[in-house]
């Protein structure tokens, strides 16, 4: 497993479903998904308290309750803390 991923993963509580990470072509920074060191990605839990948590590759977090874990965090033009998208 890779470091992001696994750095998120304490107790077993990463959601391995819609967490994910890939390289991007030479020159491409990631775009409305950001990207940090040539990847993309996001990492998912579940919090204590029931809320997900979610962090881009970029360093962009998130908690919120939702009814599904979220597998992107998107930033549009003008909210640089990104939305969660499942």
């Amino acid at each position: 497993m890779p470091e992001f991923l696994a750095a998120f993963d304490a107790g077993g509580q990463l959601i391995a479903e819609t967490s994910w990470l890939l390289p991007l072509p030479p020159g491409f920074d990631g775009g409305a998904l950001g990207a940090r060191d040539g990847v993309t990605g996001v990492r998912a839990r579940r919090a204590a308290g029931g809320e997900f948590e979610a962090e881009g590759t970029d360093g962009r977090r998130v908690a919120a309750r939702l009814p599904s874990a979220p597998v992107a965090l998107v930033a549009f033009p003008g909210d640089p803390a990104g939305a969660p998208r499942r």
